[in-house]
């Protein structure tokens, strides 16, 4: 193949860039009550991704490689911008006592601590979703507050959701 001329390229079409996104609640845990808060503080986040698993076959000496299972990580991160108003916190706290109730022991059932959420990539113009995550199961599995200090910065505290699948495609909803 040839190497690509400037005028090949400007063929291809428009780039997608890493900063038109949109998070929405699909569907909210029972227990928490997770609102378009969460979208205008989140300042980033993972994309969700399955990794694939090999097998080796082995015959008289000669060795292949066949595709196995492919498996959602099942994590990933947000990281987020703290309001005076303590958004993030409340939403952590409540979340995390609804999964584990640290005086009790009580858990709420999975059914109200997990919801939907979907991660909605954008065309330039931002008018027109080119491409949907559906995360499925979402729940709260651990959280990281940064340490104060004297220095002049926003608070950015982030969140690691657990899932338990998720799907993908093209436009506005995920198959």
């Amino acid at each position: 193949m040839p190497i690509p001329t400037i005028e090949q390229l400007r063929n291809v079409g428009d780039y997608a860039t890493v900063y038109h996104w949109n998070l929405e609640i699909a569907k909210s845990p029972n227990v928490v009550a997770i609102d378009d808060g969460l979208n205008l503080r989140c300042q980033s986040t993972d994309v969700p991704k399955s990794e694939g698993e090999s097998m080796e076959v082995n015959v008289r000496g000669l060795k292949i490689k066949q595709h196995g299972i492919y498996t959602p990580t099942q994590t990933m991160s947000l990281e987020l911008y703290e309001t005076v108003d303590n958004y993030v916190h409340r939403l952590i706290s409540r979340w995390r006592e609804a999964c584990w109730a640290v005086r009790t022991g009580s858990q709420e059932t999975m059914a109200n601590v997990k919801g939907d959420l979907l991660l909605q990539r954008y065309d330039n113009s931002r008018r027109k979703i080119i491409w949907t995550y559906k995360l499925i199961g979402v729940y709260l599995e651990s959280y990281d507050i940064p340490q104060m200090s004297n220095e002049s910065d926003t608070l950015k505290p982030s969140l690691t959701l657990s899932y338990d699948y998720y799907t993908e495609g093209a436009g506005s909803t995920a198959p």
